[in-house]
């Protein structure tokens, strides 16, 4: 009769519990449901705490330079092929046995000695398809060095 009247106590209390709008479902141990935990988990996503901060561009230092100018000097042998100047603008000129590469480096077009020489130039913007691509016609008629 005992075990029947603290049931009939009992009742109202966990009914009123399971009939609550609070979205938890209580069990008889005291413990919290499965479902329960993983929706508390999965709302309690916060937003981040501090604000990103900027990139910087060059993170291992200061990048090495390209290796521009001359690559051989005055009297130097020199084989087919190879490069004479490396240079972006035309500062140095091509002569004799000589071409340009890429960028306007001057390549050796046979095997030899180098000889640089520093000389009046008269430019030929008609015939010469690299004096008209590089330099302007303010140039023309002007000599050069």
């Amino acid at each position: 009769m005992m075990a029947s009247s603290l049931s009939n106590s009992l009742r109202p209390l966990v009914s009123g519990l399971l009939a609550s709008g609070a979205g938890t479902t209580v069990l008889l141990d005291g413990g919290v449901s499965s479902a329960q935990r993983t929706s508390w988990l999965l709302g309690g996503v916060r937003g981040k705490k501090k604000q990103s901060s900027g990139s910087t561009k060059n993170q291992c230092g200061f990048p090495v330079g390209k290796k521009r100018g001359a690559k051989v000097y005055d009297g130097q042998r020199v084989p087919y092929g190879s490069v004479l100047v490396n240079q972006i603008h035309m500062t140095v000129f091509p002569g004799l046995n000589t071409r340009f590469g890429s960028r306007c480096s001057i390549m050796a077009t046979h095997h030899g000695r180098v000889m640089f020489t520093v000389e009046r130039t008269n430019l030929d913007f008609e015939n010469d398809s690299y004096v008209q691509r590089y330099f302007s016609e303010d140039l023309k008629g002007r000599n050069m060095f």
